[in-house]
């Protein structure tokens, strides 16, 4: 890359220019937005624009497009994280690499650990990966429960700018696509995009299984379904590049939760939030 200010060249996945300094580069932003991924995703999306027109299926085509373009990013995690985060304002929500880092969690040590670990180095790099947050596209609220039954949301102007969108799962992808070692780790690219083509990414991954008697509230379990494990979710994967605390967050949902917390915590939960006007849901 050539740094937009010093105009001096810049090697990839930094995130400031290391000859004059200056700061705010995301390097999940910056492989999104490259050339070739944005030719290879505008193909994808052309041949799926093409395909569904060809079966008559234009129409719920755009109108999944124009659901997808307000789609909003969902964090899925337990109550006892919700908690801590809604607690202190000086809580931050901390990735997997971050916690094993600080000694606060032990390394699971089975495969999918390993496998999350090996696609996370490849696509965002062996330092850089532990600053990426993931989370999912909704169009409907619900989430991603095999990760946890509460919901955060982010405010939208909080993560546009360093959010970045995924075609699923990039552990699965990684898998159905033999990205491994033996192949040079070559990643097809067209599966990734800004936050601001999401619709685009949706389109190109989803329009194939559209048809002409597609309807609209069938757009919401297309784009996100929760299966009996994560192996099994169905989703687009977004990556937000650093730090998130609860002011982060424009609402908070306990509709999924399995057993609501006491009385007591549901109490401070709520004041916790009010302080810092995010909005609660309860079943």
């Amino acid at each position: 890359m050539t740094c937009s200010d010093c105009k001096e060249p810049v090697r990839e996945g930094l995130t400031q220019c290391p000859h004059c300094g200056r700061p705010s580069w995301f390097p999940n932003v910056n492989a999104a937005q490259s050339d070739s991924e944005r030719l290879a995703l505008e193909a994808r999306y052309n041949s799926a624009v093409q395909d569904a027109a060809a079966r008559g299926a234009d129409a719920p085509r755009a109108a999944l497009e124009t659901v997808a373009s307000g789609a909003v990013a969902v964090c899925s995690r337990y109550f006892g994280e919700v908690y801590r985060l809604a607690y202190s304002e000086d809580e931050v929500y901390a990735t997997f690499y971050q916690r094993l880092a600080a000694g606060t969690r032990i390394p699971g040590g089975d495969r999918w650990e390993g496998l999350r670990s090996a696609a996370d180095t490849v696509l965002f790099g062996e330092l850089q990966k532990r600053e990426v947050r993931f989370a999912a596209l909704t169009v409907n609220d619900s989430g991603l429960t095999n990760y946890g039954d509460w919901m955060l949301f982010p405010k939208e102007d909080m993560i546009a700018h360093r959010s970045t969108v995924f075609e699923e799962n990039s552990v699965l992808f990684f898998r159905k696509h033999d990205i491994r070692a033996g192949n040079d780790y070559a990643v097809p690219q067209g599966y990734r995009a800004p936050w601001e083509m999401r619709h685009r990414l949706v389109a190109a991954k989803l329009a194939p299984s559209l048809n002409s008697a597609t309807d609209a509230t069938e757009f919401a379990s297309l784009l996100l379904k929760s299966g009996v494990d994560s192996a099994n979710d169905e989703f687009v994967e977004v990556h937000i590049w650093g730090g998130l605390t609860i002011r982060s967050f424009v609402k908070v949902s306990g509709r999924f939760c399995k057993e609501l917390p006491s009385p007591h915590e549901q109490k401070v939960l709520e004041e916790k939030l009010n302080q810092v006007n995010v909005a609660l849901e309860m079943p």
